[in-house]
């Protein structure tokens, strides 16, 4: 195990940990890695009081091939994060978490993890070939958030304690395999989706959202639009597809 109080990885630079874990700060002590470079290792863990910046605005990597274990501030800015094995991406505390507008890429099977809070991607990538990917944000009737770009590949998408939701927020879905959650929402904005197998997740449009279809829907939830009592205009464009 590597722990680091304070490093940084200078631009074109990395720190490859090997099978070796790395962990920034002791969870008491004030503690920095600031990379401009890339970082791999076998997982990867943030304590509280420990802070990690992405300060390259294209090209800083994390990759790990286990879990990535985030319990202080995590500023991610346009990086890309990536767990190549089995692993989860654990988040203790919404705001630890500043997504900026990278990509969260989980290739393997894992659990996103919250402690009763919700996690806010930008870009997520999910449910590889042969792999599931769960959602357990620790309380009933959490779930993620998506801003830009949710692509599900051959696997799936699921939730491994009850009541999770899958929220939209002017975010294009791509769904590959199957999307299997309590509750699929598209809020403010517009949002679409290539549709596929949602299974029995319950779909909602509202809030002055708008969910376009680019494909057909295979489900056995509910449907529906406009549910919030607040006068919005909430559109379902089936484009020609069916549900």
């Amino acid at each position: 195990t590597n722990t680091f109080g304070a490093v940084t990885v200078s631009d074109g630079g990395s720190i490859s940990a090997g099978a070796n874990a790395i962990v920034n700060g002791d969870g008491v002590n004030a503690s920095t890695i600031a990379n401009d470079g890339s970082i791999s290792c076998s997982t990867f863990t943030n304590n509280a009081n420990a802070t990690y910046t992405a300060t390259n605005a294209t090209s800083t990597t994390l990759t790990t091939s286990g879990t990535i274990d985030i319990n202080g501030l995590f500023t991610a800015n346009d990086s890309t994060i990536t767990i190549t094995g089995n692993g989860d991406f654990d988040v203790d505390g919404q705001a630890n978490f500043a997504y900026g507008t990278s990509t969260v890429d989980l290739q393997g099977t894992g659990t996103i993890v919250g402690h009763a809070n919700w996690i806010t991607f930008y870009k997520l990538t999910c449910g590889a070939a042969g792999k599931t990917t769960s959602i357990n944000m620790g309380a009933a009737w959490n779930g993620i958030d998506i801003y830009n770009t949710l692509t599900v590949g051959s696997g799936n998408l699921s939730q491994s304690a009850a009541s999770q939701k899958l929220l939209l927020y002017a975010a294009t879905c791509t769904n590959g395999g199957t999307i299997d959650v309590e509750e699929f929402e598209v809020n403010v904005g517009t949002s679409s989706s290539n549709g596929g197998d949602f299974a029995d997740s319950w779909m909602q449009v509202g809030n002055g959202g708008t969910l376009g279809l680019t494909g057909s829907v295979t489900a056995s939830g509910n449907w529906r639009v406009g549910y919030y009592s607040n006068n919005t205009t909430n559109v379902l464009n089936l484009a020609g597809n069916s549900i």
